[in-house]
């Protein structure tokens, strides 16, 4: 995978989409996931967010990502990361 980060957005049905998100979920990518989130907020009714195949993550994203789920609890997510990243995530009192 290299470097970045990979957002796909898949039309589902009208007014519903599912955003995929993975790769390095780090600072240099944060502007880019927290555009994909608005965009798809914006655009559809009902969004479903997976997060998978997550690389590296960090509080840059973890702000965007908690900030999304507060603003709008009608977002379904599907958050699915390495046992060493939950592990990290637990150990902080962070949970996704």
């Amino acid at each position: 995978m290299s470097k970045g980060v990979d957002i796909i957005c898949n039309d589902q049905a009208e007014g519903v989409a599912q955003l995929t998100i993975s790769g390095n979920l780090t600072l240099r990518n944060a502007t880019t996931v927290k555009q994909a989130l608005i965009e798809a907020q914006d655009k559809y009714k009902h969004l479903s967010v997976l997060l998978s195949e997550v690389n590296s993550l960090d509080v840059s994203v973890i702000q965007i990502i908690m900030a999304a789920k507060s603003s709008n609890p009608a977002i379904q997510w599907n958050i699915t990361l390495s046992d060493d990243i939950q592990t990290l995530l637990v150990r902080a009192g962070l949970a996704l």
